[in-house]
Parts: structure tokens; sequence; C-alpha cells
């Protein structure tokens, strides 16, 4: 596990710099645990440490698409995109880190960063690009809104709220900006191949949309946590849809 507690040196600046913004906002705030079952508090805290993976990966993949983009000479503001989702998705590594510390020590649960990378791939750079924007931005963080909106809307505990409302604000950026970069790579496509690779990143994207929609139904059983933003039902999760614009 990364020590994400800034340490005394000049390298601390820059993660203060980077987290400013969530720490001011979450500042003083912090779940009543005497008013939660322990029952509650014990699947809030796993389920925000899991959370702490599921954006450390996103830190590692929106790495390889920023050193792949720059690769092939993908627009300075693509470039500029890209580096500001990275950054958010660090904070949110801390974010999480930081929820998961209101309801108990990170030793009760054992949380592994190693292996999360892509699997690697022979595509030159432009199609590997262009293939992570569509999985993991154009997909991944777009349906991400909708579960983080229904988790927001579940919770009850105003701690637990906010720091949902920082990620529901956050995914909301990056799906919009997944569609830009799309355009703008897609837009570099030689000529003679544009056609074969949209062709099999739209059907990729249709596939992975449809299995992680699935993934989210077949999660939404409700259970512990509800109110601390670690479980929703199924009518949370259809009310969060029908909410999405």
């Amino acid at each position: 596990m990364i020590r994400l507690d800034p340490t005394p040196t000049l390298l601390a600046r820059f993660a203060r710099e980077l987290l400013a913004p969530d720490v001011a906002e979450l500042d003083g705030l912090a779940p009543d645990l005497s008013a939660h079952d322990p029952a509650d508090v014990a699947a809030a805290h796993h389920a925000w440490t899991e959370r702490v993976v599921d954006e450390y990966r996103s830190v590692v993949v929106f790495a390889e698409l920023l050193q792949r983009m720059g690769e092939c000479e993908a627009p300075f503001d693509a470039l500029c995109a890209v580096h500001t989702l990275l950054g958010d998705e660090l904070r949110h590594t801390a974010l999480c880190a930081r929820a998961a510390a209101w309801f108990g020590p990170p030793s009760r649960f054992e949380v592994d960063l190693a292996g999360l990378g892509l699997p690697p791939s022979d595509d030159p750079p432009l199609v590997r690009s262009l293939e992570i924007v569509v999985r993991e931005i154009v997909v991944a963080e777009a349906e991400s809104v909708t579960s983080f909106l229904a988790h927001r809307d579940a919770a009850s505990d105003p701690a637990a709220r906010a720091a949902l409302a920082v990620l529901f604000r956050d995914e909301v950026r990056h799906a919009a900006a997944g569609l830009a970069l799309r355009d703008a790579l897609a837009a570099m496509l030689p000529e003679a191949a544009r056609e074969a690779v949209l062709a099999h990143l739209a059907a990729v994207e249709a596939a992975d949309r449809a299995d992680l929609r699935q993934r989210y139904d077949d999660a939404a059983r409700g259970g512990y946590g509800r109110s601390l933003g670690a479980a929703i039902t199924a009518d949370d999760l259809a009310a969060a849809r029908a909410k999405r614009p």
C-alpha cells in the first residue's frame, strides 16, 4: 500500500496543492459512528477501502494513456485533459483512503495495488490510446457517474454524501472529456484505417457498456452501509439512471 500521508519534504508541496480542494471541502466532516449500526460501519469501511483500489487503478491506466498519447503526438489540449484526469484519480485515491479511515484502521483490510495496469498490447500508440479512452473513459468513467449518483443519493450521512458528491462531480467531467478525447484521437487516424478501427471500437464499447451495466445491476442488492455510501438497491440505481440527462 502506498503512503498517502505527505512527507515533510519539497514533494509534499505538490501533494498539498493537488489535494487542497478536497481537504477544504471535507474539512471537519466525519461520520458519527455511534449513530450507526456496527454492521453498517464495517460495510462502509470495506466499501471505501475497495474504492481506494478502484481509483488507484485509474491512476495506473491514465498514466499509460498519457504516455501513449505523447508518443503519437496528440494535441496539446488533449494531453492537458488526460493530465488533469490523472491528477483527479490521485485525488480520488486519497479521498477514498480518508473516507475509509473514518470507519476503521487501514490494517483491517489488505490493500493490494500491484498488477492494476492493462494487459500489454502491440497496437500502435494511437490505436492503443483510442482503445483506452473508449474502454476506460467513454464507458467506465461514464457508467461510474450513475453508480456514484446512486450511492450519493442513497447515503444519509453528511460526510459520506460530501465525499460521494466530489467523486460524482469529477466523473461527470471525465465522461464529457472522454467523448472529446475520442473525437480528437479519431481525427488523427489515417484515412485508410479509420473506418475499420472505429467500427471495432464501437463494438468493444457496446460490449463493455452492457457488461459493466450488468455488473452494476448484480451489485445493487442493498445491504449494510447504505447510509454511509456503501450499498445501493436496484431502485436506487434505476432512480439514478432516470435522473441522468
